[in-house]
Formats: C-alpha cells, sequence, structure tokens
C-alpha cells in the first residue's frame, strides 16, 4: 500500500500551514496539509523532511504522528512539526498560515478533510449546542401546515398542503404573509388564528427528527450542553418531555420572552448571557438560513441541518443532510493512533 506523510506544521504563533495544489495535478485548486509518498524504508517524519524540503525549501522538526488516515487505497500519516522558517512556493499556488477554526473556511482534499474538520472542531472543542426546535429537532411540519390549513379555513381560505408547505419551509410569518395577500385577509388575524390551532396539536402527532435523540445523548454523555432557541413558544418544551428528553436539555428562550425573531441575534445572545456560554465553544444549529444567520450575527458557528435539501448552498460553517451525518462531524470517529 502506498504511504504519504502530511504535515501538520506549526509556527510560534501556533498557526499551521496548508497548501492549495495546484493546475493540473489531482485535487487541483483544494487545499493540503503538505507532504508527499514516503519512499522505501522512510520513516514518516524523515519523508516529512524530505518532501518540505523539496516542495517547500524549508526546514522543519517532525514530531508525533497525529493521526492515521486510509482514502482510496492510499494510507496518510499526519505528522506534527514545527518550523521558524518561511516556505516557498514551487509546486503549489497559494499557502496559508491558519488557525485550527480557520480551516472550516477551506475546501480541502478528500484525504486531508476528515482530519481539517476534526482539528478545526476541537481548537477549542465545542460544549455548547444551541438547537432550532421545528424541523431540526422535532418533524412538526407536516401538524404546522395543517395547522395553518385550518386558520386558513376561518377565513374562507382553501389552500393547497403543498403549497402552504413551500412557504412555511421560508418561514411562519412569511407563509401568513403570503396567504394573507393572495386572499385579501388580515394578516393578524390569520396569526392569531394559527396560534389557538398550533396549541392545539397533540404531543403524540410530532416526532423527534431520525436519529436526533441518539446524537443528543451522544452529546451529553460527552459533556456537552443543550439549548432551545425557538420561536416557539413555550409549548416546545412539552413536545421534548413527551419524546423523552427534555432532560438532556440545560435551558433555552421561546417566543414568550419577546426577543426580535431570527436571524436578530438577540435570542442567542440572551443564552448566552445567561448561562455564560463562551462564543468559539458553542454552535446554533437549525433548519433554515435565518438560523444560521442569527448564529453568525451572534459571533459563534453555525451548521445548517438541511433534511429537505434546499440549502445546499448555504454559506453555515458547517452542513450535514441528517442527524446520522451531524453526529460525523461532532462526533467524529477516533482518528488518533
Amino acid at each position: 500500500m502506498i504511504r504519504v506523510s502530511a504535515g501538520v506544521i506549526r509556527r510560534q504563533d501556533g498557526r499551521i500551514l496548508i497548501c492549495k495544489r495546484g493546475e493540473g495535478r489531482k485535487n487541483a485548486h483544494l487545499w493540503e496539509f503538505p507532504g508527499g509518498k514516503q519512499e522505501a524504508g522512510e520513516t514518516a517524519a524523515d519523508c516529512l523532511q524530505r518532501e518540505i524540503r523539496e516542495e517547500l525549501l524549508m526546514r522543519v522538526f517532525p514530531g508525533e504522528t497525529l493521526f492515521i488516515e486510509e482514502k482510496e487505497g492510499i494510507l496518510f500519516d499526519f505528522v506534527t512539526a514545527v518550523t521558524e522558517e518561511t516556505p516557498t512556493l514551487t509546486e503549489h499556488e497559494a499557502m496559508a498560515w491558519v488557525t485550527p477554526r480557520e480551516m472550516l473556511h477551506y475546501s480541502f482534499c478528500p484525504a486531508d478533510t476528515d482530519v481539517a474538520l476534526r482539528m478545526a472542531l476541537q481548537d477549542p472543542p465545542l460544549t455548547n449546542f444551541l438547537w432550532d426546535f421545528d424541523g431540526t429537532l422535532m418533524d412538526t411540519y407536516p401538524a404546522m401546515v395543517q395547522a395553518v390549513i385550518r386558520a386558513a379555513s376561518k377565513q374562507g381560505m382553501h389552500p393547497g398542503t403543498e403549497q402552504v408547505t413551500a412557504w412555511m419551509m421560508h418561514d411562519l410569518r412569511y407563509c401568513l404573509h403570503q396567504l394573507a395577500a393572495e386572499g385579501h385577509k388580515d394578516e393578524e388575524q390569520l396569526y392569531r388564528d394559527y396560534r389557538q390551532e398550533e396549541a392545539v396539536i397533540p404531543p403524540d402527532q410530532v416526532s423527534m427528527m431520525p436519529g436526533m435523540q441518539a446524537l443528543l445523548e451522544k452529546l451529553h454523555q460527552s459533556g456537552g450542553r443543550h439549548f432551545l432557541v425557538t420561536h416557539r413558544g413555550k409549548d416546545a418544551w412539552n413536545y421534548l418531555n413527551h419524546a423523552g428528553v427534555s432532560q438532556l436539555f440545560a435551558g433555552g428562550i421561546t417566543r414568550e420572552a419577546g426577543l426580535p425573531r431570527k436571524p436578530a441575534p438577540d435570542m442567542i445572545l440572551r443564552v448566552m448571557e445567561e448561562f455564560h456560554l463562551a462564543p468559539e465553544q458553542t454552535l446554533m444549529i437549525g433548519d433554515r438560513p435565518l438560523d444560521t444567520e442569527a448564529g453568525r450575527r451572534a459571533g459563534i458557528l453555525s451548521c445548517m441541518l438541511d433534511t429537505s435539501g434546499r440549502f445546499r448552498e448555504s454559506h453555515a460553517d458547517l452542513y450535514a443532510g441528517n442527524a446520522a451525518e451531524l453526529m460525523a462531524i461532532l462526533c467524529p470517529k477516533d482518528l488518533h493512533l
């Protein structure tokens, strides 16, 4: 099996060197931890020293092998190293000295992606998880759509399920605004009628998103703390209690707080202040751009949990298509030796 040494090379200020592969090479224009193929009889450290000397014209002083990762039949040794020198590009088209967290904003080669993500989320480690409710923790949209339809019927409107669902995926207020505009109805009355219908949705008509309970439990067991950040009222806690997960939450905020709706950051900032959450260790998770934008405005990382597949081009820091993918990101397999 081919074996490759990849250098996690730090300079004195702790920043790590990453390089962008040049035109005409495999994985061109993607970023990597620099290094190369080990020759017969070479150790991972010896190989790294030689490759960096050849490719970047600088000396490094290797340390331990941090991770071993297999990709496409190639075994990669990720070796720590330090340097006091400045690299000179001979094969790569660009280079950068980055903090581990900044790696989230670079597109890495497949072999380097898992390691970069692992390092980015562990320096410092994420310990506080802020969760949107509808469509993120709980699969409430089918029941909410029917509540909208019942509310609309009180004003003589009969919208289709598909249309209401599409509007609802933007935002509840957007949905009600569209309905009221099309039917020339009173939007505020429609909103009040909806809240009446929403309040009587029984807990047994709402279930957790697939895999979500296992993810909450896994993070909790690992020392993580969960917080609820939702536009829904305090009835959200009833649904979480019925699902058997409310005890996993340290607190949260609901509509009754009277704060501006997301994407305004106010709800997030209130939770962070009340529970003394460090921004660099806090992640906002939601299923719509308004959730992740609220996280960005609050100065924390955000994750798009996009079970509908509608927001693949999201500008969130992290992206997952379902709870299992989010589990792989937040609770990665052990890459350590």
